[in-house]
């Protein structure tokens, strides 16, 4: 069966099956690292779903069986890869999705086809020998695929989630948390949510939403919030808006709220912060 695969350096590392004449046996070493799975079946009429995706984050010591797959595209990367060659920003708009246990979907063919054109692109640059800044273009090659597979998601309502109704409980969490930063921005939103508007919103009582997306993710909702609020904000500021018209945008009715919440997180001021990146 043809293989082709990428050494794992930098965080990442990117994986091409092809040829399943046979059933085929991938063996996985335990790790931290998360991984996303792009699957195309052979048979179309035999399977309702033809083309997968998954994503898991951390594996054991394990065994996957594939049977009857045309073609199977295995990336694997780390927190190193994330931080040096995904911006902050491009971070937090997708890390719903890196941060998923295991999620697995049915997607459409035009999906399918988009990602699979990234995926050649991620392994053409990546074989590349002492290319200077592979490893830069291999990351905006990854955000951009992130992005297609977050757009996806949220335009679709049908999702298969492998896991509990915890899970779908966070997924609706998480596309909330963006629709309202979304409604911010356009003056759609009036303030800024607190854990009972999250908990209106899916019609949860917000101490039994908080267990959940703690137990989840490990952190609370108010540092959801908090995170969330302040990777806006240094967008903003990256832009040539008023810092007045930045902090009522994020739903703040004074301007001094916005900077002490700023420099709390940041322990730098939003003017501080806007000069910083200019110099």
């Amino acid at each position: 069966m043809p293989t082709k695969n990428s050494r794992f350096e930098e965080g990442f590392s990117i994986f091409y099956l092809t040829g399943f004449d046979e059933p085929y046996d991938f063996h996985i070493s335990a790790t931290e690292n998360h991984s996303l799975w792009l699957i195309k079946r052979k048979n179309m009429n035999q399977y309702k779903n033809r083309y997968i995706l998954k994503l898991m984050k951390g594996t054991s010591n394990e065994v996957i069986s594939f049977t009857d797959f045309d073609e199977i595209y295995y990336l694997k990367f780390n927190y190193f890869f994330f931080e040096k060659y995904m911006s902050s920003y491009v971070y937090n708009d997708i890390s719903f999705l890196i941060n998923e246990n295991s999620l697995k979907l049915s997607i459409s063919e035009k999906l399918y086809v988009t990602i699979e054109n990234i995926c050649r692109e991620i392994y053409y640059n990546i074989s590349i020998e002492n290319r200077a800044n592979k490893f830069k273009i291999v990351g905006h090659l990854v955000s951009v695929l992130f992005y297609h597979l977050r757009d996806y998601i949220f335009d679709q309502r049908d999702i298969d989630i492998k896991n509990s109704r915890e899970s779908e409980i966070l997924l609706s969490f998480k596309k909330n948390l963006e629709n309202h930063y979304k409604d911010l921005r356009e003056g759609k939103a009036p303030y800024l949510f607190k854990v009972k508007d999250y908990g209106k919103e899916q019609n949860y009582h917000p101490n039994y939403l908080s267990k959940i997306i703690k137990k989840e993710t490990g952190k609370p909702i108010s540092s959801w919030i908090a995170e969330k609020t302040i990777s806006e904000a240094k967008k903003l500021l990256n832009t040539d808006e008023q810092i007045q018209n930045i902090a009522y945008m994020l739903g703040f009715h004074e301007v001094s709220h916005f900077s002490k919440f700023f420099k709390s997180h940041t322990s730098i001021s939003p003017s501080a912060y806007r000069e910083n990146i200019n110099q």
